[in-house]
């Protein structure tokens, strides 16, 4: 009888532990922007969720939005302030990582596309560094580092 008593309220803590997460996922929000600049709007939607975002600033910062959402979603909003700009983005966990199509970034045409890749790691303890601004030497092209420090490049 006791250890049916313990294993139920057991059960019930776990549920109630992950009720908070999947609930983070049905959060909706009402939103304005008034000529407001991307990253800031950005930071404005982040205060608000438990979500982070990794961008660079130079890609983002020549874009303004405008207008307002209701009773909208995380996501919806994120697509809405991305609608209709040369960016992408892409969730890892709780991180969003915001980026800029190369051909954007490098002023290049369209053609055949590489990519390259590589981990940022702290030298002494190995562990992967978040959210580390990575760039080609003698180009504008940057990116942002993961949750696990990995980052890649098209060209």
């Amino acid at each position: 009888m006791k250890r049916t008593t313990f294993l139920l309220l057991l059960l019930a803590m776990l549920v109630m532990a992950a009720m908070p997460s999947s609930a983070q996922n049905d959060v909706r929000l009402s939103m304005s922007f008034r000529n407001e600049l991307l990253p800031a709007a950005l930071l404005r939607l982040e205060k608000n969720s438990s979500y982070k975002f990794l961008f660079t600033y130079d890609d983002l910062s020549k874009y303004r939005v405008n207008g307002t959402v209701h009773d909208a979603r995380f996501f919806d909003i994120v697509n809405f302030l991305l609608r209709d700009k040369p960016l992408s983005y892409t969730v890892d966990g709780k991180f969003v990582n915001i980026t800029a199509s190369s051909d954007q970034r490098d002023g290049k045409s369209p053609g055949r596309r590489q990519s390259i890749g590589g981990y940022v790691i702290d030298k002494e303890t190995r562990e992967p560094i978040v959210g580390a601004q990575v760039k080609v030497v003698g180009t504008n092209i940057m990116t942002v580092s993961d949750l696990n420090g990995a980052f890649s490049f098209e060209y």
